[in-house]
């Protein structure tokens, strides 16, 4: 696995190629996009990102060294907001 400046750099690209991917569909599909477009995830020099998983939690691609975000929840009444 890379580390250091060259992983920054890589997960600074593949964020910037995954919220270019995010503008494209939303402007296409409008602002809540379904499960199914995140699903089909993006592709980056070649190989599938995923933006997200099923799972809740944080999301990592297995290419990046840190997470990618794309998901929010909206506030349950009464609950803690994080």
């Amino acid at each position: 696995m890379i580390s250091g400046p060259v992983q920054a750099d890589s997960d600074a690209a593949i964020r910037a190629a995954a919220f270019a991917e995010l503008e494209r569909l939303v402007l296409a599909h409008g602002p809540r996009l379904p499960w199914k477009l995140i699903d089909e995830g993006f592709r980056f020099r070649g190989e599938k990102v995923h933006f997200a998983g099923r799972a809740t939690g944080i999301f990592k691609p297995r290419q990046m060294s840190a997470a990618l975000s794309i998901r929010t929840v909206a506030p349950r009444a009464g609950r803690r907001i994080w």
